[in-house]
């Protein structure tokens, strides 16, 4: 799929335009990677899971600022 490589034996999502980043392109999803510009507030809205979440799950604190090629877990 466009945008959706799988890197050591995760599935990853690279960044895209929100409209490719739909159900069925993210299903099984592990991992993302920043697009230039992209903020987590971006990423946690286009997935629908709370930055607070996101923010635990990969050990960052509050206020992260992620810079393109960034990558953070989206599910355990």
């Amino acid at each position: 799929d466009e945008g959706k490589r799988l890197i050591d034996g995760v599935n990853t999502l690279y960044g895209m335009p929100t409209k490719l980043a739909n159900a069925s392109l993210i299903k099984g999803l592990d991992k993302y990677v920043f697009a230039e510009g992209e903020t987590l507030h971006d990423v946690c809205q286009r997935f629908a899971v709370k930055e607070k979440s996101i923010l635990k799950l990969n050990g960052l604190t509050a206020g992260y600022m992620p810079e393109e090629g960034d990558e953070i877990k989206l599910r355990k």
